[in-house]
């Protein structure tokens, strides 16, 4: 999911998903995973070890 392995911007991700807009790639996201890609990502980021996450 490039979401979590790349830092590529949300907006970026959503583009080069094939979504033609992010309002509705948020749509999407959230109906299947129940938060914002911002969200999921940060959740994520928060759970790794510090040295983890700076990748």
């Amino acid at each position: 999911m490039l979401l979590l392995s790349t830092a590529d911007p949300v907006t970026e991700i959503a583009f080069d998903s094939g979504f033609n807009s992010l309002r509705s790639f948020y749509r999407v996201f959230k109906k299947e995973y129940g938060m914002t890609p911002n969200e999921f990502r940060r959740s994520l980021l928060e759970g790794m070890p510090k040295n983890e996450s700076a990748r």
